[in-house]
Formats: C-alpha cells, structure tokens, sequence
C-alpha cells in the first residue's frame, strides 16, 4: 500500500516537474520575442541614424546585456534544478519498479544532461556574442558620451566625470550580477547534485 502511494507521489511530482519545464521554456521564448529582439532592433536602429537623437539608446546596450544574461541565467539555473530533480525522481520510480521503465527520459539524460552538451553550447555562445557586440560597440558607446560635452548634465559634471561614472557603474552593476548569479548557482548546484 505504501508504495503505491510513493509511486503515485513520484508520478505526480514528474509532472509537476514536466509543467514547470513547459513554463521556464515558455518564459524564455517569450523573453526573447518580446524584450531581446525589439531591443536589437532599436540599437540597430540607432546606429543606423547615428546622426540624430536616437543614438543615445546604445548607452543602455551593455546595461541591458547584462540584464539578460543575468535573466538567461537564472532561467538555466531553473533548468539544471528541475533537470537533476527529475532525475532523482525518475531513478527512485525505476528503483520501485526495479526496471527501467523511463527509456526517453535516461536517453535525455545521456544525450542533453552529460558534459558539454548543445544547451551549455548555445548559452556559452550567447555569451560570447553579447562580449564581442559590447566589444564592437565600445567606440560607438565613447563617441556618444563624447557628443554630451553640450548636454544639461556637463553643468553638473564635466565629461571626464560623466565617462568614468558611466564605466565604473557598467563594472560594479556587472561585478554584483555576476557574482551574487554564480554564488547562488553554487550553492543550489551543490545542494540538487548531493540529493
């Protein structure tokens, strides 16, 4: 009798799981669609007509990057958790049933879960896109700031001040993300994979 209560408690955790998967993938095509490419439109746009008012929109280019690579992340993060908890899940119904009875999902694990896998590619590559566009964009970022030698804000500070505060905000804001991001995923890794 008891475990057929633990089979039923498994069987309805996996679901859960399994909804809570459909939902992170959902959240992140709909990250994408709806805030990633109407922003790289904008930029586009604005390095387009770099002439005019809108190229003060790239300023914010590298604020947003980090924005999405931290949202990225935590998404992924969501990701490994449910991953490895799925897994601990489906290893004690195989235990139960003393069989394999889960084929697709020890195939997944095998195929997506092991080692350098085309998740982690795709993650790692984005990464390494979003560094050589704030590369590429970094002239374009100093002749901006440069061209606010006539703004209100020159009153107020001169733009040696307004750069180096611009830069130093970019690495505290990116020096805090980073490293509250990754003390956590240590700390939720360690504590899903010792399950």
């Amino acid at each position: 009798m008891m475990d057929k209560i633990e089979i039923e408690f498994l069987f309805g955790e996996r679901q859960l799981l399994n909804d809570r998967i459909a939902k992170t993938n959902e959240k992140i095509y709909k990250y994408i669609s709806i805030i990633v490419t109407p922003f790289f439109l904008l930029v586009g746009y604005s390095i387009i007509n770099f002439n005019s008012n809108w190229k003060y929109i790239i300023l914010f280019l590298p604020h947003f990057c980090i924005f999405s690579i931290m949202i990225m992340g935590m998404l992924y993060m969501q990701h490994f958790i449910v991953g490895n908890y799925s897994r601990f899940i489906v290893d004690e119904l195989n235990s139960k049933f003393k069989t394999s009875i889960f084929l697709l999902e020890k195939l997944e694990y095998e195929f997506y879960a092991k080692g350098f896998n085309l998740q982690k590619a795709l993650i790692l590559n984005s990464i390494i896109v979003i560094i050589v566009v704030n590369l590429l964009i970094c002239p374009l970022i100093l002749e901006v700031l440069n061209s606010l030698e006539n703004a209100v804000l020159v009153k107020y500070f001169n733009i040696y001040q307004l750069k180096i505060g611009y830069w130093l905000i970019l690495v505290f804001i990116s020096l805090i993300c980073l490293f509250s991001f990754y003390a956590q995923f240590r700390k939720k890794a360690n504590k899903v994979i010792g399950m």
